[in-house]
């Protein structure tokens, strides 16, 4: 499958790609109407093979996009920075086939444990079981993912260990929304009530639903007496902030890189370049280190008991599970989409 490259992927790469037989993919964002429209045509007329587009919900013409896309009936749309629902049956009414699957990246609120506050477990705690997560995928993320209580995706696993991880995933202990729980210990470690708790800030980029999430948050902990400010960053300087510490809490998230939980839960190792809250408990690393052996089970072990420190430290909060989406034509057959966003047409036909 060809990338949505922006200003690259047109119709002579879209076209050329397809007409080998992969997946061309017309890259639609900040686009004028015309110019896709355009390009469609022109692919079109040099294969009769399946040709995609793709439309960054973030682009403020998205909507017009995706009627454009209906009405032209490409075969596969897929869709990055945001969440599609709003579009769904205008695609379903259009005959388009809708399918959504678990990806394998996981959405997280990162705290800055450089500042004082955060190092308190206790308040890192309280914070955390004042998140209803339930509320959180219902309400606001809907379709777009799945609530989580763990980092990594059981799917991440879908040809390793995937019963086993499942069994631990069940057994684990589970998040707990518990507003007077949270009360309490806000209360032990010093702020009954919030009080003499400083103002904080959540960072979030200004798309998809990281925002309404950054709302959802300001009124839960501000039940619990704490004031938060709300930080709204243009991607551009989202990382940069990020990376540099400039924040207290901010939205946070991972794509894994290869099938193995290790590539999430490693994150949070002391010397770890993406580790942006500054995590660092010893045990932890011994414990990751320890996991890395050709040893599966004991492997696999160890990655459990690291996530049991992980999560009982609450060294962050995990929120969701992405999953991805995209459009494809009840006429294309053979074809399948990998957890890693990976599209396999080697055996794809249309079906006349």
């Amino acid at each position: 499958v060809q990338g949505a490259m922006a200003r690259i992927a047109d119709a002579s790469l879209a076209g050329a790609v397809s007409k080998a037989g992969g997946l061309g993919i017309i890259a639609c964002g900040g686009a004028p109407l015309e110019w896709i429209e355009e390009q469609v045509s022109l692919v079109r007329s040099m294969t009769d093979k399946p040709i995609g587009a793709n439309v960054m919900l973030m682009d403020p013409n998205a909507g017009e996009t995706a009627e454009l896309l209906a009405k032209l009936r490409v075969d596969v749309i897929t869709t990055g920075a945001g969440s599609p629902a709003n579009y769904m049956q205008l695609w379903k009414d259009a005959g388009i086939k809708v399918v959504s699957y678990p990806g394998i990246t996981s959405q997280y609120m990162g705290m800055n444990l450089r500042e004082p506050i955060f190092q308190d477990v206790k308040v890192r705690q309280a914070i955390y079981d004042a998140i209803d997560l339930d509320t959180i995928q219902s309400s606001l993320i809907k379709d777009a993912g799945e609530a989580s209580t763990a980092l990594p995706s059981s799917t991440a696993l879908f040809t390793i260990e995937t019963d086993r991880w499942n069994d631990y995933l069940s057994k684990a202990p589970k998040h707990t929304y518990d507003v007077e729980a949270a009360k309490a210990l806000l209360a032990e470690a010093g702020y009954p009530d919030g009080e003499g708790f400083p103002t904080i800030t959540y960072s979030a980029n200004d798309a998809g639903y990281h925002v309404p999430v950054a709302e959802y948050v300001q009124q839960a902990w501000g039940d619990l007496g704490i004031t938060v400010n709300i930080d709204k960053v243009e991607w551009a300087s989202f990382l940069p902030l990020r990376r540099a510490g400039d924040y207290d809490v901010s939205r946070n998230g991972w794509v894994m890189d290869y099938n193995d939980p290790s590539n999430m839960i490693e994150l949070f190792c002391s010397t770890n370049g993406n580790n942006d809250g500054k995590y660092n408990n010893p045990e932890f690393d011994a414990t990751i280190e320890a996991s890395k052996v050709a040893d599966k089970t004991v492997h696999f072990q160890k990655l459990h008991e690291a996530e049991d420190i992980l999560m009982n430290d609450a060294a962050c909060i995990p929120v969701a599970y992405y999953n991805d989406f995209w459009l494809q034509s009840s006429s294309l057959k053979g074809v399948w989409h990998s957890p890693y966003g990976y599209w396999y047409l080697q055996y794809g036909y249309v079906e006349e």
